[in-house]
């Protein structure tokens, strides 16, 4: 099976990039060495795209009648914020190939969550940056991180499942989507949502059956945006014990009596934590390759881009 390398946008200066503020960069080895393989990073600095120098003086956010101004910090007369609005927009083509996006933590330009603003004089950390707000209303389907959140434990695997999912849904979008290619896709994406989230596997049956109420595309972008959220949960082993012991049930249909038992062996192996799930899914999928239901021999929880075996 072909792998298709994931375009991933990522700010500048996590690349190694010398494009801050006070000249240097924050390159994030964790993030660039581990997914160097499997992503095709394209970088971005609005702050540089915009004209600004480097050096360059310090800039913040701060409240100001009910918006978000993006201001010097030596000369609040100096507004950024339209300017950086703006680049995101006419950039809106080029972050439409990207699966994802990692943006630099606590920029006022870049920074997805918890940016820092000044708001009747006292320092919050409750802001977004300019640039990425933008981004994320052009594309609010698209994951996103920051290198803080991606430094937790799982979280980076948690990220490039759902940047696989999206790539994986940008090309259906590129094959003119219809009712039929959605409803393959959602069984396809099934076994690996409930291992999520098993009730978001009711609420994506349930867009589905809205195709008299809802335009082909509305619906599949109220899919999409459902999906996404579904993956962002945390999977956990009980979630994906359901799943692989659901899967069980139908390697017994397949399997012989001897492989079967071998199959349930290792499952419970896997619920005392002595045997991984990659062992298992290797195990169980020569098995479900043969069953009937697409549910099952076309589920990418047993066709998992290596991304998201990551450790």
């Amino acid at each position: 099976m072909k792998h298709h390398k994931i375009y991933i946008g990522i700010s500048s200066c996590l690349l190694g990039e010398n494009v801050r503020y006070d000249g240097g960069h924050t390159y994030n080895a964790h993030i660039v060495e581990t997914l160097r393989d499997y992503c095709h990073f394209n970088s971005f600095c609005p702050e540089t795209d915009i004209g600004l120098g480097i050096p360059r003086p310090p800039i913040q956010l701060h409240w100001n009648k009910n918006t978000i101004q993006c201001l010097a910090v030596d000369d609040a007369s100096i507004n950024l914020t339209q300017q950086l609005i703006d680049c995101a927009d006419k950039q809106k083509l080029a972050h439409k190939q990207l699966s994802a996006y990692i943006f630099k933590r606590n920029s006022p330009s870049c920074g997805p969550i918890h940016v820092k603003i000044i708001r009747e004089g006292q320092i919050e950390f409750t802001s977004v940056g300019i640039y990425s707000q933008r981004l994320q209303e052009n594309f609010p389907s698209m994951p996103i991180a920051d290198e803080d959140t991606l430094a937790q434990a799982g979280a980076l695997e948690n990220f490039m499942q759902r940047a696989v999912a999206y790539q994986r849904w940008q090309r259906l979008i590129a094959e003119n989507i219809n009712i039929a290619t959605l409803t393959r896709f959602h069984q396809q994406y099934d076994l690996l949502v409930k291992s999520h989230d098993e009730r978001a596997c009711y609420k994506l049956g349930q867009i589905l059956l809205n195709t008299d109420s809802l335009s082909t595309t509305k619906l599949a972008e109220r899919y999409v945006s459902a999906l996404m959220d579904s993956l962002a949960v945390s999977v956990t082993r009980k979630g994906l014990f359901k799943v692989l012991d659901l899967l069980l049930k139908r390697v017994e249909i397949h399997a012989n009596t001897a492989d079967f038992q071998c199959a349930k062996k290792h499952l419970e192996q896997y619920r005392v934590e002595a045997c991984t799930l990659q062992t298992l899914i290797a195990l169980f999928k020569p098995y479900i390759d043969k069953d009937p239901e697409p549910i099952f021999s076309q589920s990418y929880f047993l066709r998992p881009h290596p991304v998201e075996l990551l450790d």
